[in-house]
């Protein structure tokens, strides 16, 4: 516990380094008041897993019960067993038209007394129609439906209305599009569904970037004058543990700026 801290803080740090928002009581009462959840989202991009897994990181506690389904081939590689630790589920190839996905996520799911199940109904990060899986796989499962996602334009985790009543298939999985259209993801032209909201999605708040970068540069900056002055002046220890602090969240930052510069590239 005391050594997944550290890790937790960085995370949640990241996460407001690049202006993402912390995550919404609305979004863990719904999870805590549900003991099984099949949550579709629109996975359009890399970006996905990587807001999702800070989010894992950074709230271990709330979103402790989290699965998400991954290509199988990502478990064979080194590290792969962080992925379990994550909360994912191997899934069968998109080649393999029969592989059992359905079956095999749902008999691992029903080991569980409880769960919350990400899954992309298009299987990809590309542009694809739905399948009926997730739809299977909550009703062999007992589960309710409902829609999540990572909203780019507002950076914040979303939760929509929590679908009970699963027994039309063609009704629920109408109102889940319509529910999903309401979430900016990071590449509209991905989704198949209409999103009707506004703005355009980024990965970063680039205004708080560049403060911070501002802040972290002239930390330097104030360091070298109270080595100047005199370090052990009470001045200058101030200065000097405000340095470290910043040094701290400097990896935090650089880390960002990586992001938002490689995102135009993803």
């Amino acid at each position: 516990m005391f050594l997944f801290l550290p890790i937790s803080y960085l995370a949640f740090t990241i996460l407001w380094v690049m202006g993402w928002s912390e995550l919404p009581e609305k979004m863990i009462d719904k999870f805590k008041s549900n003991m099984r959840l099949v949550c579709v989202f629109s996975h359009t991009s890399a970006w996905d897993f990587y807001i999702l897994s800070l989010y894992l990181l950074a709230y271990p506690e709330e979103l402790k019960y989290v699965r998400f389904m991954m290509r199988p081939d990502f478990f064979d590689k080194p590290g792969g067993w962080i992925l379990y630790k994550l909360g994912a589920l191997p899934g069968t190839k998109i080649t393999e038209s029969n592989g059992g996905a359905v079956e095999k996520t749902a008999e691992s799911l029903n080991k569980l007394d409880r769960f919350v199940f990400l899954i992309s109904p298009k299987g990809s990060i590309m542009r694809r129609e739905w399948k009926s899986g997730f739809y299977h796989i909550a009703n062999q499962t007992n589960a309710s439906l409902t829609v999540v996602g990572l909203d780019y334009v507002e950076r914040c985790p979303v939760i929509t209305k929590i679908q009970d009543d699963i027994l039309n298939k063609d009704t629920v999985i109408k109102k889940l599009q319509e529910d999903l259209s309401t979430i900016v993801p990071f590449y509209r032209d991905q989704e198949v569904v209409d999103i009707k909201m506004p703005g355009d999605p980024h990965i970063c708040d680039f205004e708080r970037l560049q403060f911070l970068l501002v802040i972290w540069i002239m930390s330097y900056g104030l360091y070298d004058m109270s080595l100047y002055y005199n370090i052990f002046s009470v001045l200058g220890a101030i200065i000097y543990n405000i340095w470290t602090l910043v040094k701290i969240l400097s990896f935090s930052i650089l880390v960002s700026g990586g992001l938002a510069i490689l995102s135009y590239k993803m």
